[in-house]
C-alpha cells in the first residue's frame, strides 16, 4: 500500500508538471498524444500488482524540458562569470588573434584532467603586453563553460577585498578547482601584502588546487625582499614558470589604430 501510494504521489506530480494541452487527444491505445508530436503523454506502469496511469514526457515535451536546463545553465553562467571573471568576460579562445602565449592556454586545456588530478599550477611570466593575462582569461572562461569553479581576480584587487570580503573569498580559495591570480607584483610593496600573497599562494599549494599565477616579474632572479624570497622559492619548487614570448600585443594594436584613425582623417 505504501508503495502504491508513493507511485500515486509521484503521477500527480507528474501530472501537474507535464499538464494536458488543448491539441493533446486520447489515441485508440487509450493514452494521451501530444497534439504536436504524436507520441505518448501517458504510460502504464504495476504498482504492486495494481495498473497505474501516469504521465510521461513526449519528444517535444524532452525538448522544451531539456531547453529550459541549457537557458537556465546558460543564465547561471553568464551571472558566475559577471562575478567570477569580473574584467576579463571577453578573453577567449574565439577571441583570440596573434597571440604567442595561446600556446601554453592551448596546452593547458588539453591536460586540464591530468591537471586537475594532480594539483598542478603554473606561473605565466613575461614581459609587460605579451599577451599572458589573456591566455590565463582564456583557460578560465573554457573551464566555466565546462561547468567548473573558477576565479580569475588581479592581485591589486584580491587584496582591496581582504577585509570587506573575508568570507566569500576564503571560500573560493579553499574550494574552486581554478584560481587565476592576474598581475602578481603589482599590489603595493607592503610587508601585509607580500606576507598575504604567501598566505594564499601557500594554502592553494598545501591543498593541491590548480592556480596560475600571471606576473611581470621573473621568478627565477633574486630579490630583496624576505616575503617575496619566499612566494618565489615556492613558485619555484610548485608553480613552474613559462615565460611569454613576443612583443607587446597592445604597442601592436595601439598603432594599427593609431594607423587607421590617421587614414580616416585623412579621407
Amino acid at each position: 500500500m505504501l508503495t502504491e501510494d508513493i507511485i500515486g504521489s509521484i503521477a500527480e506530480r507528474a501530472k501537474r508538471n507535464n499538464p494536458a494541452m488543448p491539441e493533446d487527444y486520447i489515441a485508440s491505445d487509450g493514452f494521451l498524444h501530444c497534439g504536436k508530436c504524436g507520441e505518448q503523454k501517458e504510460c502504464a506502469i504495476d504498482a504492486g500488482g495494481k495498473e497505474i496511469i501516469v504521465r510521461c514526457l513526449c519528444r517535444c515535451g524532452a525538448e522544451a524540458r531539456k531547453q529550459t536546463a541549457e537557458d537556465a545553465f546558460r543564465k547561471l553562467n553568464e551571472e558566475r562569470r559577471a562575478d567570477w571573471l569580473c574584467g576579463y568576460e571577453g578573453m577567449t579562445f574565439d577571441n583570440s588573434t596573434g597571440n604567442p602565449s595561446m600556446f601554453f592556454a592551448e596546452k593547458f586545456i588539453h591536460r586540464w584532467t591530468d591537471i586537475l588530478e594532480n594539483g598542478l599550477s603554473f606561473t605565466l611570466s613575461g614581459a609587460v603586453g605579451c599577451g599572458k593575462t589573456y591566455a590565463a582569461a582564456s583557460i578560465a572562461n573554457e573551464l566555466l563553460d565546462r561547468g567548473y569553479r573558477v576565479w580569475m581576480v588581479s592581485t591589486v584587487n584580491l587584496l582591496d577585498r581582504m577585509f570587506d570580503e573575508a568570507d566569500i573569498i576564503r571560500n573560493r580559495l579553499a574550494t574552486f578547482e581554478l584560481v587565476v591570480l592576474d598581475d602578481f607584483g603589482a599590489e603595493r610593496n607592503t610587508e601585509y601584502a607580500a606576507e598575504k600573497m604567501f598566505q594564499i599562494i601557500d594554502d592553494r599549494m598545501r591543498s593541491r588546487l590548480p592556480t596560475i599565477i600571471t606576473t611581470n616579474i621573473d621568478i627565477t632572479q633574486p630579490t630583496d625582499n624576505l616575503t617575496y624570497q619566499r612566494i618565489f622559492s615556492r613558485l619555484n619548487g610548485e608553480a613552474p614558470q613559462f615565460r611569454c614570448k613576443g612583443g607587446d600585443l597592445r604597442a601592436d594594436r595601439g598603432r594599427e589604430k593609431r594607423q587607421f584613425a590617421n587614414e580616416i582623417l585623412k579621407s
